[in-house]
């Protein structure tokens, strides 16, 4: 054993430095929240329902890059081209995160968004005047007339199917009022 010190020494010497290096290597799993972005989305179609500002993303990477993840802004890009009025499934897909190599994408939640949509429609709709207030008795509201007689609306198809004109209260000034 004597003769052999210095193979013992360089044989600790590499058990060391290769135990420091797996270590140092050690992967490890965090969550991060990524905000997503809308992209693609037409113009005559809106999302009522269903549409979430960030998802959560389960990423596996080493110890040493995965404490820098959290710091950085992270966004995934939804297209929103392929929308259709009534319910859509959009899946989330992991392998379009935008990290590097460097990390695995184990998990992302909600793995799919349910959005409900709706198609934005303009509608004319006439404007009626409704009269309140007791003005004194010498005096007589005989008709009332709006202008414009009527005005556009723009809305979610499904809210505007209700409208069917708009009121205008018009006030009369109290007796009592000088």
């Amino acid at each position: 054993m004597r003769a052999n010190w210095q193979f013992f020494l360089l044989a600790l010497l590499m058990a060391c430095s290769l135990w420091f290096m797996v270590s140092g290597r050690e992967e490890v799993e965090a969550w991060a929240k990524m905000r997503i972005e809308m992209k693609g989305m037409p113009s005559n179609l809106i999302v009522m329902q269903g549409l979430e500002p960030t998802v959560d993303v389960r990423v596996r990477a080493p110890k040493g890059l995965l404490r820098g993840i959290t710091d950085r802004q992270l966004a995934y890009s939804l297209d929103l081209s392929t929308l259709t009025p009534g319910l859509n499934i959009i899946p989330v897909q992991p392998e379009k995160v935008p990290l590097g190599s460097a990390y695995e994408v184990v998990e992302v939640r909600p793995s799919r968004l349910t959005l409900n949509v709706d198609s934005i429609e303009t509608r004319e709709v006439p404007v009626s005047v409704q009269v309140t207030g007791s003005p004194s008795t010498d005096i007589k509201v005989t008709g009332t007339t709006a202008s414009p007689g009527a005005v556009s609306v723009r809305g979610p198809s499904s809210l505007l199917s209700d409208v069917e004109g708009v009121n205008v209260v018009a006030t009369v000034p109290d007796a009592t009022d000088p």
